[in-house]
Formats: C-alpha cells, sequence, structure tokens
C-alpha cells in the first residue's frame, strides 16, 4: 500500500469502521430474510443468501470471483479500501498488540449472515490439527450460530441438523453415504427445531446441516474448508476429490467426530447467555466465552440510553441487529 494511503487511512483506525455490504454467492438460496433486515427492496431467495462480515476470507468457490468474500471498508472521502489490506499495513494498531504477536496479520475469524431457504447439505468441518497437516491451513472451522429470526417454508418448521443420533456408527454412517443415500444420511442426524436467541457451538467434527427458514449470524474460523457427503445438491453433480478437499474417501470421512451423539450432545452444544453487567442503561452478555472455545468469541450488547465501549484495546466486529 502507497505511504500516502498509508497516511490517510492512519487515523481512520482509531475509530469504528463502516463496512460495504459484501454479499456471496452459493449454489443454494436464501437472503429473503436477509434483504429484509438490510432494508433492501423487494425482499427475495436467490443465490446470494449471505452476508459476511469484517471478512478477510475469499469463498474459493470454483468459477467465481477470486477476491469474493473480502470486506471493503468505506472511507469518509466516498472511496473504499480492502479490509486485509488495511489489516496487513496496520496489524498491531487494527487487531491489537497480543492478538497480532499471536497471530500476525490474521483477523483469525469469519462473520456472516446467513438465511437459509431450504435444507443445506450434510457437512462437518475439519479441525486445526487436521487441517495444518493435511491441507496446509493455520485455521479448521469450529463455528457458532446466533438465530436471529425464522419462518415456515411449505409448511415446514425451521429446525437444524446437528449431531448423530444414538446408534449411529462410523461403519454404518460411511456405508450409507457411500450408498448416496440421502433419507439415511438425514435420518443418521439429530433434528432440533431452533427459535430466535438459540446459540449452537457447532465444534469441527459435528455433522450438522441447516435447514430452510432459518436466519442467523454465524461466527468461524476464518476457512471455507469442508466434508459434503451428498454428492449432487442443487443440480449440481460434484466429484468425490471435491466432496473430500482432494483427500479422498477414507481420509476425507476422517474429519467427522463419530463421538458426536444423541441428544445429550445437542444439549451440551446449547449455550445459554452469561450476564456481564446490568443497569438502566442497558446490558452486556457473554454468548460464546473462553470456557467453549480457544477460536473466538461472541458478546451481545444491549443499549437502552448511553453505555461504554469496553473492549478497548480488542478487535471486534459489530453488528446492529435491532
Amino acid at each position: 500500500m502507497a505511504t500516502q494511503s498509508l497516511a490517510i487511512l492512519a487515523p481512520l483506525i482509531k475509530r469504528p469502521l463502516p463496512l460495504l455490504r459484501n454479499r456471496v454467492y452459493r449454489v443454494w438460496t436464501g437472503g429473503a430474510l436477509l434483504d429484509r433486515f438490510q432494508g433492501q427492496p423487494d425482499p427475495a431467495d436467490r443465490n446470494v443468501p449471505e452476508e459476511w462480515v469484517g471478512s478477510t476470507t475469499v469463498s474459493r468457490l470454483p468459477g467465481r470471483p477470486t477476491n469474493e468474500g473480502l470486506s471493503r471498508v468505506s472511507l469518509p472521502a466516498g472511496s473504499s479500501v480492502v479490509l486485509k489490506d488495511m489489516i496487513e499495513a496496520f496489524p498491531g494498531a487494527m487487531l491489537g498488540e497480543k492478538h497480532a504477536t499471536r497471530l500476525g496479520a490474521q483477523l483469525g475469524v469469519l462473520c456472516k449472515l446467513l438465511d437459509s431457504a431450504m435444507r443445506l447439505p450434510v457437512q462437518c468441518h475439519p479441525d486445526a490439527a487436521f487441517a495444518r497437516r493435511y491441507l496446509g491451513s493455520s485455521f479448521g472451522k469450529t463455528e457458532a450460530s446466533l438465530i436471529l429470526a425464522t419462518r415456515t417454508i411449505d409448511g415446514v418448521s425451521p429446525y437444524m441438523l446437528f449431531g448423530f443420533r444414538e446408534g449411529v456408527t462410523e461403519e454404518g454412517f460411511r456405508r450409507i453415504v457411500q450408498a448416496q443415500d440421502i433419507p439415511a444420511q438425514i435420518a443418521a442426524l439429530n433434528r432440533v427445531e431452533v427459535t430466535p436467541g438459540d446459540v449452537y457451538l457447532v465444534n469441527a467434527g459435528t455433522p450438522h446441516a441447516l435447514g430452510p427458514g432459518v436466519f442467523m449470524i454465524e461466527i468461524q474460523e476464518p476457512t471455507d474448508l469442508v466434508v459434503n457427503t451428498e454428492y449432487l445438491f442443487c443440480g449440481v453433480q460434484r466429484t468425490e476429490d471435491r466432496c473430500y478437499m482432494g483427500l479422498g474417501f477414507d481420509l476425507g470421512m476422517c474429519c467427522f467426530n463419530y463421538q458426536a451423539v444423541g441428544v445429550d450432545y445437542v444439549t451440551r452444544h446449547r449455550l445459554a447467555p452469561r450476564t456481564v453487567w446490568a443497569d438502566p442503561a442497558g446490558m452486556e452478555e457473554i454468548l460464546i466465552g473462553p470456557e467453549h472455545t480457544a477460536c473466538f468469541g461472541r458478546g451481545r450488547l444491549t443499549v437502552r440510553d448511553r453505555v461504554s465501549d469496553r473492549d478497548s484495546g480488542r478487535c471486534y466486529t459489530g453488528i446492529v441487529t435491532e
């Protein structure tokens, strides 16, 4: 980045940085609730069902622009700059010195607004150790969901598939995946109805799939690494190589945590908010803390009057939800 540009940007890093819209293409459809949330005219379900917020991650879908997914910061003069470029220019000031010492100029997290109008494919994500060993990535993909709103589509109540049902074994699940028995894959997972306000931690390795009618904030490690067990989805025939990240069936299926079983597993990963402080001016809650995961955190701030920003020295992404 040019010295002149750096001089212009330097004062801006001391204040909140407004982000431009950053909708991302997917083969599946959704986005009507996201459109409405963003004040778009004529909300509709389309192939841009996700908004990547504060993103330094590219989506890497075949045939898509190589920079798709990267957030841009709106500058006072009406221009914009790629957030990733700003962080790389000012890592310590942007991320905090402790963060920059540990991760350099890597933000280390990806936040999305996501709205599904259909069931997403059965999948799981590798953990960081697996990703380092086999995929050359410092990050896996543990993620978490905060449900903002729901809708019933074609008479189907909003739900997610989460963890294996009791009695499902690794051998049995591998067999139905090889047979491409999609109803059996769906039946192998716990079906959980969701409501606004629910928070779920989806650890790497957990089999899951989002059902239709769910609008949420998703926070995750900053990768798009995924094992998909449905070779045909939305009319797209995917190769085994693509479904298993080039690792092959046997190694790719090792990404699943076959101990993620039963209703108790679901209950342990549905998180309850913890109040940090509350007074007439507002309230702060921890939704995901260090006791849950070392990958990221999530808080919720309710503002009734005026409250202080208590996160001085720490980088965060803020989304106004109401």
